[in-house]
């Protein structure tokens, strides 16, 4: 599986077994290292209200962004 490493001082960086990872969406990033820090489960649905406050429905433009 491999070890990833998240740095979240400064700007985000994320490492898969010391190669660095890009990100297409900088919302994917920001997604990734908020449910690492966070941890836990959280609906859809907040998640999308979070990224993307102003559309309607968010949740419809969370699943196109990572689809």
């Amino acid at each position: 599986m491999g070890l990833l490493y998240l740095a979240v001082l400064g700007p985000p960086e994320v490492f898969h077994d010391g190669s660095h990872l890009t990100f297409s969406l900088c919302k994917a990033q920001a997604l990734l290292v908020y449910l690492a820090v966070e941890g836990g489960m959280h609906p859809r649905s907040k998640l999308a209200a979070l990224l993307w406050p102003d559309n309607d429905p968010p949740v419809m433009t969370l699943l196109q962004a990572f689809s």
